[in-house]
């Protein structure tokens, strides 16, 4: 299953706004930014929600 993938960690605030809403509880914020894990469905709640546009689909033929 392809799954959402920080796409500048650079422009992750560490807001939160990926993890609170993400509905199947799979992005965690790490130093780094979100780490999204096995329990992502793949809705787009938490790139749709990230204000910094930080989050984004892996380009097709991409791993993930």
């Amino acid at each position: 299953m392809t799954v959402a993938k920080p796409v500048c960690p650079g422009l992750c605030t560490a807001c939160g706004q990926c993890a609170q809403r993400c509905p199947a509880g799979a992005v965690a914020l790490a130093l780094r930014g979100p780490e999204i894990d096995h329990l992502c469905v793949a809705c787009g709640t938490c790139i749709e929600n990230c204000p910094e546009e930080a989050l984004a689909w892996p380009a097709e033929g991409s791993e993930g």
